[in-house]
């Protein structure tokens, strides 16, 4: 079997590992309580490179899956190419530093996008937060004000009023709560619309599409309050019509890798694209250069094959992979530390997943994906904002009943998973917006 090392320790690197560990021996670094369960885990920092590459010579590793985006930004695949590790066999699926700038830096994501005619929202560019207040006190439309660095997904903040606007500005750009992030920020019009987001596995030249998937970014239910790093996912997404998936493919996937080879940074790995669709028409929020989390855990389920999918990209053949239907459709519902996403409390002991349904290779069911989890002695307890990740599955052929059952039996487990000395904070309403589309 093949020996592959999944980097990362939240619920996108658990579906990794799960997904993969199929056909393929898999490694992680540093992991999860819930990935020691998938995978061999060891506790290199996903930052310690040189840590990471004497654990992939010693252990064999003929494939690294980068899961994060901070450590591809960092440089990781420049060091496997500059090492030798590449040419000794020990291929990595992921961008280069320079390829890693369209989530990297949103500046150049924009500036990117309007070179090469890649529908997108207006945008100005600000460097000096007083002449930023100056042109947010002349809008009267909406506006959307982004960090220009990596800011967990939590960078982009939308202002629906003058106050807002400004307040936007000065947590960014004053007072750097994203740190060196906020030193820009890229301010763009609001886009009407419903989101979606796409997975498209990416060899250099050519690619593979993922089916589409919708996440919900907002803490609280109908899309209320601050922004998070997702609260669920559910996969397909019925907004990404054949039509609208073909003027993605033609006039935002082509022209993206097109301009990115011509830049001299060829694409390779997982490039997700954020949407926004009105009235069919598809433009994009945001570029990230990984698999998205918790995207990851509704949509790599839905396909058999990934380690041989990501192993044939990494090798630059990426149409030469074949990858088959496992479930029809997938819905995950987050659940997070009470706080979050401002600030919470770590080391609650959780209860309850021994009676939660585990899912195996052959049946439809449910999974809990770990994503802010460690063990401490015997028992499991949180680690993060984002702790678990419940994850149920169909296989029934009908899209609306597919969805109705995914959605329901991850909503049946839920009340099964409990904290001591604490209480779990989900949303009640993920996959909702799918309904309307089944009618």
């Amino acid at each position: 079997m093949t020996n592959i090392l999944v980097v990362g320790s939240g619920g996108r690197e658990h579906t990794l590992a799960w997904t993969m560990g199929a056909n393929a021996t898999v490694y992680c670094t540093p992991g999860n309580a819930g990935i020691a369960r998938s995978a061999r885990t060891f506790d290199i920092k996903e930052n310690d490179f040189d840590g990471l590459a004497a654990l992939v010579r010693r252990n064999e590793i003929e494939l690294t899956v980068v899961g994060p985006e901070a450590p591809l930004v960092g440089g990781i695949v420049d060091y496997w190419h500059d090492t030798g590790l590449v040419d000794q066999g020990h291929l990595i699926f992921g961008p280069t530093r320079d390829a890693s700038q369209l989530e990297g830096s949103k500046v150049f994501a924009k500036q990117f996008m309007a070179e090469y005619g890649i529908p997108t929202a207006p945008f100005v560019i600000f460097s000096d937060p007083d002449k930023a207040d100056q042109y947010v006190g002349s809008l009267l439309h909406d506006i959307v004000v982004k960090a220009d660095g990596l800011a967990a997904g939590k960078g982009s903040i939308v202002c629906q009023s003058l106050s807002q606007a400004e307040t936007a500005v000065d947590r960014i750009m004053r007072q750097r709560k994203f740190g060196d992030a906020g030193s820009r920020v890229v301010i763009e019009d609001f886009m009407p619309g419903e989101e979606a987001s796409l997975l498209v596995v990416c060899d250099g030249t050519n690619h593979h599409i993922l089916p589409a998937s919708q996440d919900h970014k907002p803490v609280g239910d109908g899309d209320m309050g601050e922004n998070t790093g997702g609260m669920g996912a559910y996969a397909p997404a019925p907004i990404v019509t054949p039509k609208v998936l073909r003027i993605v493919e033609s006039e935002i996937i082509q022209p993206t890798l097109h301009g990115m080879n011509q830049k001299g940074m060829p694409f390779s790995g997982c490039l997700y694209i954020g949407l926004m669709i009105d009235e069919g028409a598809p433009r994009v929020v945001e570029y990230n250069i990984r698999f998205g989390d918790p995207e990851a855990q509704v949509v790599l389920p839905l396909i058999n094959n990934v380690s041989d999918l990501l192993m044939s990209a990494a090798q630059g053949r990426v149409l030469d992979a074949v990858v088959t239907p496992r479930y029809t459709a997938a819905c995950c519902v987050v659940l997070a530390s009470e706080g979050y996403p401002r600030t919470y409390q770590k080391g609650f002991p959780i209860t309850g997943l021994d009676n939660v349904s585990q899912d195996n290779v052959s049946q439809d069911g449910v999974y809990v994906f770990h994503a802010g989890t460690k063990e401490e002695g015997s028992q499991i307890v949180t680690s993060g904002g984002r702790v678990l990740g419940v994850t149920g599955f169909s296989v029934l052929d009908n899209p609306e009943q597919a969805f109705r059952q995914a959605q329901g039996k991850a909503y049946q487990e839920v009340p099964k998973l409990r904290l001591e000395g604490s209480r779990f904070h989900y949303r009640t309403d993920i996959g909702d917006k799918a309904l309307h589309h089944f009618s």
